[in-house]
C-alpha cells in the first residue's frame, strides 16, 4: 500500500513537470511557472554545512530573500528555526529564480539541533519555479532551517519568496 501511494504521487508529479535526467540521485524537476506544483520534500544526501562560513551578522532569511551561493555551497543564512510538524507543515514558494539556469539547485529542510543530520528538499533546474509547494510527510518531526544549496558547476544568484505553514 505505501509503495502504491509513492508511486501514484510519483506520477502525479510527472504530469505536472518534466524531469531531466542526471548524474546524481535525485533528478532535478522542471516546473513550469505557470504551475501550482506540489512536492514531497525527499531525503537527500548533501554535505553538512560550514557555518563558519556564514558572517555572524546576517539575520534570518525572511520571506523575500536574495541569494548568492557558489557551486556546491548553500545560500546564506541557514540560521532561522521553523518548527516543522510531520506531514503538516508546508513551505511554500510564490516565486524562486536563480542565475545560471543551467546549475540545479535544492531547495528545502535542513536540520537544526537535534532533530538529525539528513536534510529534506527537492531539486530544481531551469532557473525559475513559482507556486511551488513542498510538503513534509516524509520529514521528521523537529527543528529545521530552509535552505537553498547549489547543486550546478557556477555561483548562481537569485531571490526567493516564500512562507512556512502548518
Amino acid at each position: 500500500m505505501k509503495m502504491l501511494k509513492k508511486l501514484v504521487a510519483l506520477l502525479i508529479v510527472l504530469s505536472m513537470c518534466t524531469v531531466f535526467p542526471s548524474a546524481a540521485l535525485a533528478a532535478p524537476i522542471h516546473c513550469d511557472s505557470a504551475d501550482n506544483t506540489t512536492l514531497a520534500a525527499e531525503p537527500l544526501s548533501l554535505p553538512v554545512p560550514d557555518f563558519n562560513q556564514f558572517p555572524s551578522q546576517v539575520s534570518p532569511m525572511a520571506l523575500y530573500k536574495s541569494f548568492s551561493c557558489e557551486a556546491g555551497h548553500y545560500a546564506e543564512p541557514l540560521l532561522s528555526d521553523y518548527n516543522v510538524i510531520s506531514g503538516s507543515t508546508k513551505l511554500s514558494i510564490s516565486s524562486l529564480t536563480w542565475v545560471y539556469p543551467t546549475c540545479d539547485i535544492t531547495v528545502g529542510f535542513f536540520p537544526s539541533g537535534t532533530t538529525g543530520t539528513t536534510p529534506y528538499g527537492v531539486r530544481l533546474s531551469g532557473g525559475s519555479a513559482s507556486n511551488l509547494t513542498i510538503t513534509t510527510e516524509n520529514v521528521p518531526s523537529g527543528m529545521y532551517w530552509i535552505y537553498i544549496y547549489n547543486n550546478g558547476d557556477y555561483t548562481v544568484n537569485g531571490t526567493i519568496y516564500f512562507s512556512v505553514s502548518e
